[in-house]
């Protein structure tokens, strides 16, 4: 072999070993790489997570004020309900003895008065 043959060989080899070293090279920043890209995606994740965790517990609180509040609506909305259905009662008996005062006068029943009642003689079933 010449020795332009060898210096072809050498000058190969040279950029094989070359080519190899920059292999490795690159391999070990593309992990560094990768490294801190997986850290950068578990600090957004946990920041996520925190987010979600704090919004979940203000979701929770505005719900339960909104039950607290309707709660305490619904018990203002049964006593007030209670109230008017106590007056109703009332006012309807009012109403239900107006209208026996009212029939009693157009069918001309009078109560016996107290008098009256005391004064007459018992009605016996035996004719006279």
């Amino acid at each position: 072999m010449t020795a332009e043959t060898w210096t072809i060989i050498g000058t190969a080899i040279a950029i094989l070993i070359a080519i190899a070293a920059s292999n490795r090279s690159l391999r070990h920043e593309s992990r560094t790489d990768i490294r801190g890209l997986e850290n950068r995606m578990n600090e957004m994740e946990s920041k996520l997570t925190q987010r979600i965790n704090d919004i979940e517990t203000k979701l929770t609180q505005r719900i339960n004020d909104i039950e607290t509040k309707l709660t305490q609506r619904i018990d203002g909305v049964n006593e007030r309900i209670t109230v008017l259905d106590a007056q109703l009662r009332e006012r309807l008996g009012r109403v239900e003895g107006m209208l026996d005062v009212i029939r009693d006068s157009i069918f001309d029943r009078r109560p016996p008065e107290p008098e009256r009642a005391a004064t007459q003689p018992p009605r016996s079933s035996a004719p006279p």
